[in-house]
């Protein structure tokens, strides 16, 4: 008997999609073993191998990327606003002297930091904080929240800027947020297959996952407005749009001082590298 994978993923609502036949399909169980966590705790995990795969930050794959594979079964990113990675505020942004950030987040802590110095030219200080927003705000000018806790905010507070609407505002190009990794060497294709097939089933079961989310978040919001959420606002799919927008988050990273070194990026798969940033 197969010893079943062990993958680790966030229970945030735009991961339910990717790990929806992971969650439904008897003979996609019986494969994997599930670990639940935040994404930048999965990504420990499989630094350590406590997990085979994982759906990691973006930038921390970029920072350990000569130890891992890219696996182009799925990814979330979007391609207009996300309303999942958002900074709330008090005042304009030309006010804003420091940022409370999430302490769950990394990607979207380097977005953000990209976005003040090379969009909007300022450099504020940023204090970590357990994600509530409104004592994010009681302290500081503005704050940082990811994942459910910042759609959320979206139905409470009017003051907001969409990280990934600016991103695209400035490049042109898609936000990658996270991307399935496991080690080099350690990426089957079967782990390929497993990953794409329980996609293919979260995307087709969209409808009952928002309507699921909806009775049970009890927010108040309907299963519409999750629905939409989850198919206008998050993709899904590793394109080579979104391959190139986060090849550009990769360089820009590095020429800020972000990233110390490239990243090295091989895709599972392939016996090639897709892209060093630095052959640009």
């Amino acid at each position: 008997m197969n010893t079943p994978r062990r993958i680790g993923a966030a229970w945030f609502l735009n991961t339910k999609p990717l790990i929806y036949g992971f969650q439904n399909d008897p003979v996609l169980a019986k494969q994997v073993q599930m670990v639940y966590d935040i994404p930048a705790i999965n990504e420990v995990q499989l630094f350590k191998n406590e997990v085979d795969i994982a759906l990691v930050p973006s930038i921390e794959y970029a920072r350990h990327s000569s130890l891992y594979e890219l696996i182009p079964s799925g990814c979330i990113s979007s391609d207009t606003t996300v309303k999942s990675v958002m900074l709330f505020f008090n005042k304009n942004l030309d006010g804003i002297k420091r940022i409370a950030i999430d302490e769950s987040s990394r990607t979207s802590v380097m977005l953000l930091k990209i976005l003040m110095q090379e969009k909007f030219g300022i450099n504020p200080e940023y204090v970590v904080m357990k994600p509530d927003l409104g004592a994010m705000l009681s302290s500081n000018d503005a704050a940082l929240l990811i994942g459910d806790n910042a759609l959320r905010g979206t139905l409470q507070s009017p003051n907001y800027l969409d990280l990934a609407e600016e991103w695209i505002d400035m490049t042109q190009l898609p936000f990658v947020f996270a991307v399935w990794a496991g080690k080099r060497g350690n990426v089957s294709k079967s782990d390929i297959t497993l990953l794409s097939e329980s996609r293919r089933q979260g995307i087709e079961n969209i409808g009952k996952i928002a309507s699921e989310f909806a009775t049970n978040s009890g927010w108040g919001a309907s299963s519409d407005f999750y629905e939409s959420y989850l198919t206008e606002n998050i993709k899904f799919e590793l394109t080579d749009d979104r391959i190139e927008g986060l090849m550009e988050f990769y360089r820009l990273a590095f020429m800020l001082g972000f990233l110390e070194t490239f990243p090295d990026i091989k895709k599972a798969g392939e016996e090639s590298q897709i892209l060093n940033p630095s052959h640009n």
